[in-house]
């Protein structure tokens, strides 16, 4: 059973494994920092939830996003900029602690398998948003019907990871055999 995670302070999600017609997804708003400016409640909350997805989904893969600071050299949400290294370390004992491998996906490469694309089209105002808005639209296309970004792109995680470890799934998807 696959799970992936589009890491955040609201967390998408998203699972699948033999058997389901769809995957199934949500999000996880992992709260608010504690009163004293700190990350240790959240982390708590988040760290949780995740364990209790792994025993009650039987996750035997984790896939998750790339750390974007890192990899992307663009400014992002200061509270995001803070939460996410963290949130990645919080996963990694995850996978650890259950004896599950975990793999990190770059943004742009689960992008330019789900959409098409790993960057905007020139010209582009805010690329952020247009990318949000076509992880949405892809999704729906596929009868998945994410609620928010946060699904949608967790969603698109899933799509990339299930293609590279499935070769008779990643024949469907590619233009040829395309599920649209």
């Amino acid at each position: 059973m696959y799970l992936a995670l589009d890491l955040g302070v609201k967390t998408g999600w998203a699972r699948w494994e033999p058997g389901l017609s769809k995957p199934v997804s949500g999000v996880f708003d992992c709260g608010a920092k504690d009163k004293t400016g700190g990350y240790g409640g959240r982390s708590l909350s988040f760290y949780g939830w995740l364990l209790g997805k792994i025993e009650s989904f039987g996750v035997t893969h984790l896939a998750i996003e790339d750390e974007l600071a890192a990899i992307s050299g663009k400014q992002m949400n200061r509270g995001n900029e803070q939460w996410q290294p963290a949130q990645h370390r919080l996963c990694e004992m995850a996978a650890v602690a259950n004896q599950i491998p975990y793999q990190k996906i770059a943004m742009q490469t689960w992008r330019k398998h789900y959409l098409g694309r790993g960057q905007a089209p020139k010209g582009t105002r805010d690329s952020r948003v247009w990318f949000k808005q076509q992880a949405i639209s892809r999704g729906k296309l596929l009868g998945w019907a994410p609620k928010d970004d946060n699904e949608a792109e967790a969603l698109g995680i899933l799509d990339y990871f299930r293609a590279t470890q499935s070769p008779s799934y990643a024949l469907q998807t590619t233009d040829l055999f395309s599920r649209h």
